[in-house]
Order: C-alpha cells, then sequence, then structure tokens
C-alpha cells in the first residue's frame, strides 16, 4: 500500500493547495456570496457549492486563488515566505557588481535564479509589499519563460498588482538602499524578455555546496512527505485563524514602527548625553556640514528616513486596513463574535492586573471580579481584521458596518466598540 501510494506522488501533481472550509466566507454563512477563488481561476477548476473544493485534472496550480482568498480558506501547504524573504536578503550582497537578486518560479526546468518557488501567482499585493520593505535591494522577478507556460496570463496579473501597490502607497516611494527614492516598479522588476534579465550566479566554496545540497535535500524530503497529507484540511469552525497576508502585513507595520522607534530612542539618548560637546550652539560659528559629527548627521537622516516611513505605514493602514462601528442598536448578541473567522472581534475578560488592582477596594456594592469573568461590552482589534464584512451580513440588527481604511494611533491594541450599557 505505502509502494503504491509513493508510486501515486511521483506520478501526479502534488496538492500544493490546502483547503480550509472552516476558513470559507460562504462556507461560515450561507448568505454570504463571496467568489474571488472562483472568479479569477483560469480554468474553472474551484467550487463552492456542497464545500470548498479544486478539481485537481483542470488546475494549473497558478495560485490566484491562494492570493485572492481574503479569508485564508485556500493556502499553500507547508510554505514559509519568510525564508523567501530571508534568502534575497543574502542574494542581495552575493553577487559581483551588487546585481539584484532573482526569483523565479519552479514550473519549468533551467529558469535562471537565486531562488525559485511557485508559481508566482501567489504574490499577492500583501506579498509584494513585503517584499518591497524586507530585501531592501531592487529585486527581479524572472518572468523570461512564461510565454511558453501554461499559465502566461499570470505577467499580465503581477502588473495589475504592482500598479495598484504603487497608486496606493503613492507619493511616498519605496526607499532604496542607496539613498536614492524609486517608485514599486524601480524596485521590483517584471523581466520578461532575457536580454534584461541580469543574474550572476553565486559561487559556493566546497563546504558551502554541500551544506546546500543537504538543505535542498532535506527541503524536497519534507515536501514529498508534506503533500501525503490530504488535501482538504480538517479544523473547527469555533477556531480563530489569521491569514497569512494579514500576518505578513502586520509583520511590515510592526517592524516599521520598531524601527521609528529606535532611532528616535538613539536621537534622545544622544541629545541628553553629557558626553557630547556643545558646539553649534547659538553662541558657536555655525558649522560646516564637514564639521558637523557623524552621529549628529546620521540622526538627521534617521529623522528624514522616519518621517517618509511613517508617511508609508500611514498609507498601508489607509489601504490594507478596516475599522469598525457598532451604532446603539445592537442588542450585544454577539453573534458576530462567533461568526469572525479571525478572532478582531471579543468579549472582554477580567485580566490578570485588573483582578488585583480592582479587587483591593471592593465593597458590598461593588463586589470583587472574578479573573477570567466576562466584564461585557466588545472588543475590536484592526490588526486582526481582513474586512471580510461577516459580522456584519450577519448582524440582525445590521448593527455593525466595516469601514475601509484605519486612521487611530494604533492597529495592534484593542479597542472598546460597544460598551454593556451604550
Amino acid at each position: 500500500m505505502l509502494r503504491t501510494k509513493i508510486i501515486d506522488k511521483l506520478s501526479t501533481n502534488t496538492d500544493l493547495i490546502g483547503i480550509y472550509d472552516s476558513r470559507c466566507l460562504r462556507m461560515r454563512f450561507n448568505k454570504n456570496r463571496c467568489s474571488k477563488c472562483i472568479d479569477c481561476c483560469p480554468t474553472s477548476a474551484i467550487k463552492i457549492e456542497g464545500g470548498l473544493d479544486i478539481n485537481k485534472e483542470t488546475c494549473t496550480q497558478c495560485m490566484l486563488c491562494v492570493a485572492e482568498c481574503p479569508s485564508g480558506g485556500l493556502e499553500i501547504n507547508s510554505f514559509n515566505f519568510y525564508s523567501i524573504i530571508s534568502k534575497l536578503r543574502k542574494s542581495s550582497g552575493g553577487t559581483e557588481g551588487g546585481l539584484p537578486p532573482v526569483l523565479a518560479c519552479n514550473m519549468q526546468e533551467d529558469i535562471k535564479a537565486h531562488i525559485n518557488t511557485f508559481c508566482m501567482g501567489f504574490l499577492s499585493e500583501e506579498h509584494l509589499i513585503a517584499l518591497l520593505i524586507f530585501v531592501q535591494a531592487p529585486l527581479q522577478l524572472n518572468l523570461t519563460e512564461c510565454k511558453s507556460c501554461k499559465n502566461s496570463f499570470i505577467v499580465d496579473v503581477l502588473k495589475k498588482r504592482l500598479e495598484l501597490v504603487e497608486t496606493k502607497i503613492s507619493p511616498h516611494p519605496i526607499p532604496l538602499p542607496n539613498g536614492e527614492r524609486g517608485r514599486v516598479r524601480g524596485k521590483i522588476m517584471l523581466i520578461e524578455d532575457k536580454s534584461d534579465l541580469q543574474y550572476q550566479a553565486i559561487p559556493y566554496d566546497r563546504r558551502g555546496f554541500f551544506s546546500a545540497l543537504k538543505k535542498l535535500t532535506m527541503k524536497g524530503a519534507a515536501s514529498f512527505l508534506d503533500s501525503a497529507v490530504d488535501q482538504k484540511q480538517m479544523s473547527a469552525y469555533g477556531d480563530k485563524v489569521l491569514p497569512f497576508k494579514r500576518k505578513l502585513l502586520n509583520r511590515v507595520l510592526s517592524v516599521m514602527i520598531e524601527n521609528n522607534t529606535k532611532d528616535k530612542e538613539s536621537v534622545i539618548a544622544r541629545s541628553v548625553s553629557p558626553h557630547l560637546s556643545l558646539r553649534g550652539s547659538q553662541s558657536e560659528p555655525k558649522q560646516s556640514q564637514s564639521e558637523i559629527p557623524r552621529f549628529a548627521r546620521n540622526d538627521k537622516e534617521k529623522a528624514a528616513r522616519n518621517d517618509k516611513e511613517k508617511g508609508l505605514s500611514n498609507k498601508i493602514l489607509a489601504n490594507y486596513y478596516f475599522d469598525l462601528v457598532v451604532d446603539d442598536n445592537c442588542d450585544m448578541c454577539f453573534a458576530c463574535i462567533g461568526m469572525c473567522p479571525t478572532g478582531a472581534l471579543k468579549e472582554p475578560h477580567v485580566s490578570d492586573d485588573e483582578h488585583e488592582s480592582i479587587n483591593k477596594e471592593h465593597t458590598p456594592l461593588n463586589p470583587p471580579l472574578v479573573r477570567g469573568e466576562l466584564k461585557g461590552g466588545m472588543l475590536f482589534n484592526a490588526s486582526f481584521c481582513n474586512g471580510c464584512g461577516l459580522c456584519s451580513d450577519f448582524c440582525v440588527q445590521s448593527s455593525i458596518s466595516i469601514k475601509h481604511g484605519f486612521s487611530g494611533e494604533t492597529p495592534f491594541e484593542e479597542k472598546c466598540v460597544k460598551k454593556e450599557n451604550g
């Protein structure tokens, strides 16, 4: 039996796409009309009626459905995109002359690339933003073999997605490592002609070669064993799962905010240091650029960069995040909390800190709180919201509305959107 399974796996396409019924919006609420996966599939391989399913015979593994699904109902099995980013960052410094790293698919053999992955239809707008921010160098997407591929339409899809990203984050171009400023399509280059491809293989020494070979062999064995699991993934409808696209964008924002905070703390620390010279004060003649201490010039550059990055993060929040409003008609049935697939909505519970601080002063009229007890009201976390609108669709009172764009202080903190008595 095991031998038969191995032969079957080697002779047919592996199940790269995991199917999660419990995350599908249509499966969670039958009146929901989401059809993004069906609409984008070029071969009509996806069906939803009777359960989310993919026809293996007609699926071309273009991965468009993975990029389009808003709730993570379709995701690539055993795929680590952060590993791709890490390898691209390392590749950007490994070529002579600093040539941009090359990313390509593995749909055809002998495609020149530093990193090969699945058909690049999985690169959603969120993935592209992550590449723009994290790779820290111009990046080439090798599409030179796409014309002869069954998924040749991916080229036009990627062009459109890059245009959308650029439109949404303008007028804040992405910072390039050499200090220049370039727009999105100057940082991620879609290479369709082989003569435009700037590729140079990264040489390995003997130790590096066998190390890479070992990792490749282990990765191949792991992916083969992982593909032996059923394509249909089982999970409970009560489980709250954040789609990878949202996790990825949250990571982008958190890193930008963290870097901005560190730079500000560094500037403040130096400004109050007793070891700094007072040269340059109003009583001193104005310094030339060459006389200004290096750290002072760096601080000015960091401040300017932080302002630009803050503008970029605000654009991301305005175009890729959501806010939620609850009106006075809400009867606090909290069915929306159960319907939400990501856990963006929840009831507040008494925390350990609240239990300790409030119970010190309790009276007979103000009984002590019990740790973990429900407090009433409803909390919303914008970083968990994918804007699917299931909460609004399911609300009998029509009390909930989803607003495109987040303009608060931070999307990572919970806020109360409905109090117990108001």
